[in-house]
């Protein structure tokens, strides 16, 4: 297994945007986010209950502000009345933001055969044929983790026909680190 596990901070923050990405997610369904927008969720089924989770299927299109999410099917964990996290499955997941950054606003696309984001673990992990880009960078592989605690980026690939393939886009959007 070739695994590449690299901290985000010699990046600049322009190259940083797969980072915003995670804190997009998180903001769909956290209704404690100042910035609250109305969630929109389509599907051709949906169950769920009051104080627990959800599961969507079929033809899932989750929306709020910028962030778009598609998928097969989608589950919400909720434990008393708190948002644990989100599952999405599909051939495959699509999703895509808007974010702004360093006075820019930027495209983040990403593709997945699942995406899973827990906020126990504040961690999204992106898995099946991964993909997570923006104008500064892509980044492809079978598995590709963001962890905000920790500010790291993981990304795996099966085996060595399938590596990891990091671009830059451009090499503007790498930095040194500062001694501050």
């Amino acid at each position: 297994m070739w695994k590449l596990n690299t901290p985000l901070l010699p990046f600049s923050s322009s190259c940083c945007t797969v980072l915003f990405l995670l804190a997009a997610l998180c903001s769909v369904v956290n209704a404690d986010d100042s910035n609250e927008q109305t969630l929109r969720i389509s599907a051709d089924d949906f169950r769920g209950s009051i104080n627990g989770g959800a599961v969507i299927t079929g033809n899932v299109e989750l929306t709020r502000g910028s962030l778009k999410l598609q998928a097969d099917n989608v589950t919400l964990q909720v434990e008393n009345d708190t948002f644990q996290g989100i599952e999405a499955k599909g051939n495959p997941v699509l999703l895509e933001v808007s974010l702004s950054t360093d006075d820019k606003q930027r495209m983040v696309h990403a593709k997945a055969a699942s995406v899973v984001y827990s906020i126990t673990e504040d961690q999204i992990e992106f898995e099946g044929d991964a993909k997570v880009e923006s104008e500064e960078i892509t980044i492809t592989g079978n598995k590709i983790r963001l962890d905000v605690s920790k500010n790291e980026i993981e990304a795996e690939s099966l085996d060595s026909d399938n590596q990891v393939e990091i671009i830059l886009h451009s090499l503007d959007a790498v930095k040194k680190p500062t001694n501050e």
